[in-house]
C-alpha cells in the first residue's frame, strides 16, 4: 500500500509541476528565458548551417571545376569551328563582290 501511495503521490506532484511550469509559460513569465534560450538556439543553428555549406561547397567544388573545364573546351572548340566558318564566308564575300568587276566589261560593248 505504500509503494501504491507513494507512486500516486509522484504522479500528482508531477503533474501539479507540469501544469505550473505551463501555466507560468501562457502567463509570459518564462519569456525572457524563452528568448534568450531561442536566440542560443538560432545562433547555434546558424553557426552549423554556414559550416555545412562551407564543407558542401569544399566537396562539391571539384566536380564543379571538372564540369567547368569540359564545359570550356567544348566552347573553345565551337568558337573555333565558328572562326573558320567567318573566314570561309568572308572569302565567299570577297569573291561575290569580285563578281560585278568581272561582269561588267562583259556587258559594256567598247
Amino acid at each position: 500500500m505504500k509503494k501504491f501511495f507513494s507512486r500516486s503521490a509522484q504522479t500528482t506532484t508531477l503533474f501539479l509541476v507540469v501544469v505550473g511550469i505551463l501555466a507560468l509559460a501562457l502567463g509570459g513569465y518564462f519569456s525572457f528565458a524563452s528568448s534568450g534560450f531561442n536566440n542560443l538556439l538560432v545562433t547555434t543553428q546558424s553557426w552549423i548551417s554556414s559550416r555545412f555549406l562551407a564543407v558542401q561547397d569544399f566537396l562539391t567544388v571539384p566536380r564543379d571545376v571538372i564540369a567547368l573545364r569540359q564545359q570550356n573546351a567544348s566552347l573553345q572548340a565551337n568558337v573555333s569551328r565558328l572562326q573558320a566558318k567567318v573566314v570561309q564566308l568572308q572569302q565567299q564575300v570577297s569573291e561575290i563582290s569580285r563578281v560585278p568587276t568581272l561582269i561588267i566589261p562583259i556587258l559594256l560593248p567598247r
